[in-house]
């Protein structure tokens, strides 16, 4: 196996291709190959190694093979450790890989597939509830008949205002037939996007409560928790609480930033729900998928129109397209409508001439990067200076630099270290911007809180700030952080920030993506700055990258 430019194996991948290659009778360099390949992808998110798609996302990996004339079936016909999921009996039933149409699976993966499929559709049905164009009486009506609702939209298109309006009607329906307050459960993927899920339902609950009376009030007293929390998932044997036997105590749970969903995951809060409990999963599914394995909500979205599935699937979906933004940022929203949707010389076009306002465009990266670090050093300068932690965490929030790297010249880890220099921190911590990197129950944190070391009485702390209001650990009892002035722009999915700065690396390199684009510009509310060559925006904008997975294909039946 060769290094082939965006596929570089690991020595693990290249061990496993050794490995089914030698069982291998005919075909064996072939079958070692994709085997190899098929591992690779794994640990990039990808489910399955579609050879319809694999030219798209490994462009040189197999370019020296016609892909079309590859029937997998007949590669892996003889290999004891491969199964044929056409002809289950043809192969060893614990074998190390699953041959599916034109799909190469690692065997986890192929089961992991099989059962989120499973479990939602028992949750959907043919029934078709009438539209009235309200969103919230449309997905009140849908958590009322239905036991899954998916609603999603950008930034802006109103998820969260519809969310609070259907759970009135629902609540009180709810209440009337089990005379009983609901259990609602709120939780997102990560600390961030629970922590924003938190303030924005906070700012819902004043007009939800003036239209419940005070005995039903209770039940949308919740705090958003990270699905880990949630599930009570064991950071080291990655196991829940829940499943079959001991069921999640809800009655409603609703998952934000949806996007992020990994299958994984998925499968374990499907597992944790009892039958009765409906579940809303609201996300973007034009946002960058988890990082592990699966791109559930898109893939769904995804489903063969004529499939059974998909059309029970779309009687519990409600698509929001309208953006309430537009008239306060239309340059904001008008240049993420065009990543997603207009070719790379109208975007490259209307930026050089200014045409999206609200939005700063600096064609070199490398001759804007002083003035960003510049200015992001001096406005977390202001932070130590504040009168207080919570005034300073309230700050924190205003501006960030957002980059799709951690290592080079503009790699996340560079950044934060040029601007701890310009603060002094090798000498004073205080005010220094944290993000922590691993859930810890124990404390009440989770991995990607983001909050400020703060100097009191006793010496250095972190502080946080969470639903349940301040949280202060000792310097010397928080878990492992990195400095937060700058982030990846996976690291930042699910928060907001009043001004983001956007660096691209000059060079184009295989993390660029629209969707990528897409994530990191819509990450701002009001003022964004974007420093990328042409080069590099056309990389991104040309670069449309979809998860290899078959959960639409299963879904077909």
């Amino acid at each position: 196996m060769r290094d082939d430019g965006f596929f570089k194996p690991t020595p693990a991948a290249l061990a496993f291709g050794v490995e089914i290659r030698r069982r291998q009778s005919d075909d064996g360099a072939l079958a070692g190959r994709l085997a190899a390949l098929c591992f690779h992808a794994a640990g990039e998110g990808h489910s399955c190694l579609d050879l319809a798609r694999v030219a798209a996302v490994y462009p040189q990996a197999l370019a020296d093979i016609d892909i079309d004339a590859v029937a997998l079936a007949r590669v892996f016909a003889d290999n004891p450790l491969v199964i044929d999921a056409g002809n289950p009996g043809g192969g060893d039933t614990t074998g190390l890989l699953v041959v599916h149409g034109s799909r190469l699976y690692l065997r986890k993966y192929w089961r992991l597939e099989n059962a989120v499929i499973d479990a939602l559709a028992q949750r959907v049905d043919a029934r078709e509830l009438p539209r009235s164009g309200d969103a919230a009486e449309d997905l009140a009506a849908v958590c009322r008949h239905k036991t899954l609702a998916l609603l999603t939209g950008g930034p802006g298109t109103g998820k969260t205002t519809a969310i609070a309006g259907a759970l009135v009607p629902w609540l009180r329906d709810f209440h009337a037939e089990h005379a009983r307050l609901p259990r609602i459960r709120l939780c997102a993927p990560t600390g961030k996007a629970a922590a924003r899920m938190n303030a924005s339902w906070a700012a819902q609950m004043p007009a939800l409560c003036r239209r419940l009376p005070a005995d039903l009030q209770p039940a949308l007293a919740q705090d958003a928790q990270t699905l880990h929390r949630l599930l009570g998932i064991d950071p080291l044997t990655r196991r829940g609480r829940y499943a079959e036997g001991r069921r999640l105590p809800a009655d409603l749970v609703v998952v934000d930033e949806a996007s992020m969903l990994d299958m994984p995951m998925l499968k374990a809060l499907l597992q944790a729900l009892s039958p009765e409990c409906v579940l809303v999963l609201v996300g973007d599914p034009n946002q960058l998928p988890s990082i592990e394995i699966g791109n559930v909500l898109g893939a769904l979205l995804e489903s063969p129109a004529d499939s059974v599935f998909a059309r029970e699937l779309r009687n519990a979906h409600l698509q929001l397209t309208r953006n309430h933004r537009q008239a306060a940022q239309p340059g904001l929203a008008s240049f993420a409508a065009d990543v997603l949707m207009a070719d790379a010389d109208t975007v490259i076009g209307r930026l050089r001439a200014g045409g999206y306002p609200g939005v700063a465009f600096h064609e070199n990266t490398m001759t804007a990067l002083p003035r960003i670090l510049g200015e992001t050093a001096e406005w977390h300068g202001r932070l130590a200076q504040a009168a207080d932690v919570e005034t300073a965490l309230s700050m924190l929030g205003e501006r960030v630099i957002l980059t799709p790297l951690r290592q080079g010249p503009v790699g996340s880890e560079t950044l934060n270290a040029e601007i701890g220099r310009r603060l002094g921190h090798a000498h004073n911590r205080q005010a220094e911007a944290v993000m922590v990197l691993e859930n810890v129950p124990a404390l009440g944190l989770a991995n990607g809180d983001t909050g400020l070391l703060w100097r009191d009485g006793n010496g250095l702390n972190a502080c946080f700030r969470l639903s349940g209001g301040l949280l202060s650990v000792p310097l010397a009892k928080l878990p492992r952080h990195e400095p937060a002035y700058a982030l990846t722009v996976h690291k930042a999915q699910g928060s907001e920030y009043r001004h983001v700065d956007v660096l691209l690396p000059d060079a184009d390199c295989p993390l660029l993506s629209k969707s990528l684009l897409y994530t990191a510009i819509t990450r701002a509310k009001q003022a964004l700055t974007v420093a990328a060559s042409e080069h590099s925006l056309r990389a991104a904008l040309g670069r449309d990258i979809r998860r290899m997975n078959g959960l639409a294909a299963l879904s077909a039946g």
